[in-house]
């Protein structure tokens, strides 16, 4: 299980002060993203994609202010279901998700799958 550091993403043609787009890069069995601090942006989605195999991701969320939070929450789609992206999700299409939850730091983590597991993981935020 490793942290693994997002990066910054330039999107083309966009405002770069209301538009953020945030990447995390081959996420494998056990990974987590490094926490990503988002307090100003009301309106979040992520979009998942790569080699799931049986892997899982799954989108947490916490409004601890700390560099290493200890306490995650899953987070919701807009229908209210656990935000979780899956190789049957990415197949039809339906590996892009609006988050139902406004917190102060988003993280994805694999929660299972084996040893193909490679998943990246794009974070969009705009501000209002």
């Amino acid at each position: 299980m490793a942290i693994q550091k997002y990066r910054r993403v330039v999107a083309p043609g966009q405002d770069q002060e209301k538009v953020l787009l945030f990447y995390w890069d081959t996420l494998a069995l056990g990974d987590e993203g490094k926490p990503l601090s988002l307090p100003a942006n009301a309106d979040v989605s992520i979009h998942a994609y790569g080699t799931f195999s049986t892997a899982t991701l799954k989108l947490r969320g916490t409004n601890q202010p700390l560099a290493v939070p200890t306490q995650w929450a899953t987070l919701s789609d807009p229908n209210g279901n656990d935000l979780l992206i899956d190789a049957a999700d990415q197949t039809a299409g339906k590996n892009a998700e609006q988050v139902l939850e406004h917190m102060l730091q988003y993280s994805p983590i694999v929660v299972s799958g084996d040893g193909s597991t490679a998943i990246n993981v794009y974070l969009l935020a705009v501000r209002p």
